[in-house]
C-alpha cells in the first residue's frame, strides 16, 4: 500500500526553462504587458505543487509551493525554497509571457471555497501575491491559460464547475464565463457526480475540451473571444467507455490528434482532431498497464506529450518526469504516469520512480513510460 510521506509532491509541476551563467541574468521585457521578466541562464527551475494537510485521499504535509533547481551536470534535484504559502497548491500554471503564475488551492471542507492564487514573476526566486479569487465550487484540481494568455481557466472536481477568467496586462483576473457540468457514471463511489479533472485547448486556440471523471465524458466547448464565453460545441460531448473516467488530454505537435488518459479503467484513446469543427473521433484504445499486473487500483494519471523543449514541461504530474529536455520534437513518445495501491515487482519498477509507480510498458526504455505512435 502507498505509504504516507512527509513531503508529497502531487498533480503538478511547472518548469521554468531558464539559464543563468556566472550570475547574469537576461531580461525579457514585454511592452505591451508592462512588466519585465528576470529570466536566469544556465540551469532549469521548476516550481511544485503540494498537498498540505490530511484531506482523507491524501496526507498532505509540505508547506506550499516548492521552487527546485536542476543541476545541468547530474540532473539532481535542489529544494531551493518554498516560493508561495498556499493551502493544497495542487495544480500550476505559468502565463506564456512568463509574467505569472497562477495556483490552485484545492480545498473543499464544510464552509470551504476554492480559489486561484494569481503571482508576479518579475523575479521568479520571489514571486509577489497579486491575487486571491474564488473558483465558486471547491475542490479546484487544475488550472491553465489560452496560448495567447487572454483567458485563464479554472476546473472544480467537487461542483462540475468549470470557470473563465479575463487576464489583465498586469496578469488580474476577472470573472468572464462559468460552466455547469452534470452527470454521473457506472461507479457509484466515484462517479456518484460529474467530476471534471482539467480543460485543454486545441493547437489553435479555438476549442477547449474539459474530460469528466465522473460522467465519463469529454465536454467540448468553442472560445468565444468577442462576448468571453465557453459555447458548446454541437454534439456537446464526446463520449467514452462506461467507467473510464477521463482525466487528461495532450494533443499531438502535428494538431491532428489527441490522446486521452482514463483513471478508472487504466487505458488511454487516441482520436483524429477536425481542427475546423473541434470534433474529435476516437480511433484507438490501449491499456495504461503492464500484464504482470491484474486489476490494480490506479489514482491520480497522468498524459503529456515530450516536445524536446524544456520550457513546455507538463503541468500536471504525479511523479515528476524530467524527460522534456532529452527528446525529440518529433511526437513519438506518449508518455502516461500512474500510481498505484498495489506493490509491484522490483523489476517493473524505473529506478527514478517512486515504488509506488510502474511505467506503462512492461518493457523500459530511457524515459519510461511510453508508448508509440
Amino acid at each position: 500500500m502507498i505509504k504516507k510521506v512527509v513531503f508529497l509532491v502531487t498533480c503538478s509541476l511547472v518548469l521554468m526553462a531558464c539559464k543563468d551563467k556566472k550570475n547574469q541574468t537576461e531580461k525579457s521585457s514585454d511592452p505591451e504587458k508592462g512588466l519585465t521578466a528576470v529570466i536566469p541562464r544556465e540551469a532549469s527551475y521548476a516550481f511544485v505543487g503540494t498537498y498540505t494537510r490530511n484531506e482523507g485521499f491524501v496526507n498532505g504535509q509540505a508547506e506550499g509551493v516548492y521552487l527546485l533547481k536542476r543541476n545541468e551536470d547530474d540532473a539532481s534535484l535542489l529544494k531551493q525554497k518554498v516560493a508561495a504559502e498556499v493551502t493544497n497548491p495542487s495544480y500550476l500554471a505559468v502565463s506564456p509571457d512568463r509574467n505569472n503564475l497562477y495556483v490552485v488551492s484545492e480545498v473543499g471542507r464544510e464552509g470551504e471555497t476554492g480559489a486561484v492564487h494569481v503571482y508576479d514573476l518579475s523575479d521568479f526566486r520571489n514571486p509577489v501575491h497579486l491575487q486571491e479569487i474564488s473558483t465558486d465550487a471547491k475542490a479546484p484540481c487544475y488550472v491553465g491559460l489560452d496560448g495567447k494568455g487572454d483567458y485563464v481557466f479554472a476546473v472544480n472536481y467537487a461542483g462540475g464547475v468549470v470557470k473563465m477568467y479575463k487576464r489583465d496586462k498586469k496578469g488580474m483576473l476577472t470573472p468572464a464565463d462559468a460552466v455547469q457540468l452534470h452527470g454521473s457514471g457506472p461507479d457509484k463511489d466515484r462517479q456518484a457526480e460529474s467530476h471534471p479533472h482539467s480543460l485543454f485547448l486545441s493547437p489553435d486556440n479555438r476549442f477547449a475540451y474539459v474530460p469528466d471523471l465522473g460522467s465519463d465524458k469529454i465536454w467540448t466547448f468553442r472560445i468565444d473571444r468577442e462576448q468571453h464565453k465557453l459555447l458548446p460545441l454541437s454534439d456537446g460531448f464526446v463520449a467514452t467507455r462506461p467507467g473510464a473516467g477521463p482525466r487528461h488530454i495532450a494533443f499531438h505537435p502535428n494538431g491532428k490528434y489527441a490522446y486521452l488518459i482514463n483513471e478508472l479503467d487504466n487505458t488511454v484513446n487516441a482520436y483524429a482532431f477536425d481542427s475546423e469543427t473541434g470534433i474529435l473521433s476516437e480511433i484507438q484504445t490501449l491499456s495504461t498497464l503492464p500484464k504482470i499486473l491484474k486489476e490494480p487500483a490506479v489514482v491520480r494519471t497522468s498524459i503529456y506529450i515530450p516536445t524536446g523543449d524544456s520550457s513546455m514541461a507538463p503541468t500536471a504530474v504525479t511523479t515528476v518526469l524530467w524527460s522534456m529536455p532529452y527528446t525529440r520534437k518529433t511526437g513519438n513518445y506518449l508518455s502516461c504516469s500512474f500510481n498505484l495501491f498495489t506493490e509491484i515487482p522490483s523489476e517493473f519498477r524505473h529506478p527514478s520512480f517512486r515504488k509506488n509507480t510502474v511505467c506503462s510498458q512492461s518493457e523500459f526504455r530511457e524515459y519510461c513510460p511510453v508508448y508509440y505512435r
